[in-house]
């Protein structure tokens, strides 16, 4: 037979069922959610236990919403850039002085390089790369032994 006192914990969590999962799911630590319901760590643990499934189904959807969402954003950025990069191409052939060309040139690559970075071809600006462990290797080939 369930003791009085852990039944009266676990219908605690249980009538507070989905705003305890959401918690769990939104990593809010579990010592905080049993302050926040009343109950031990150990209930809360429980709780979590018995609910590992459906638990892990959720922490699954969740991952994924969030990866849509990142590749959505990412997605509309890369339109954004290259919405601009066609403007500064634009402008590169209407042009008028030598130095207004140079500048939308440089606005264009600009924008090239942005759209580089954000699908991850080139180091973010934040990232520090170690160029001393960089080996770089030349290869010759053909028998002319003449070097000027």
């Amino acid at each position: 037979m369930t003791p009085k006192r852990v039944t009266q914990r676990r219908t605690r969590l249980e009538k507070h069922f989905s705003d305890v999962f959401a918690d769990l799911v939104g990593s809010i630590p579990q010592p905080e959610i049993a302050r926040k319901y009343g109950v031990t760590p150990a209930a809360v643990t429980l709780f979590k236990q018995r609910n590992a499934e459906a638990l892990e189904q959720a922490m699954n959807e969740v991952t994924k919403y969030h990866a849509d969402t990142a590749i959505a954003n990412k997605e509309y950025r890369i339109g954004e850039l290259s919405s601009l990069y066609e403007v500064a191409r634009a402008e590169i052939a209407t042009a008028e002085s030598h130095s207004d060309k140079a500048m939308m040139i440089n606005t264009a690559a600009a924008r090239l390089k942005q759209v580089a970075e954000e699908l991850g071809q080139l180091p973010r600006p934040d990232q520090n790369i170690n160029v001393k462990a960089m080996l770089l290797l030349r290869e010759v080939s053909g028998t002319d032994t003449d070097v000027s």
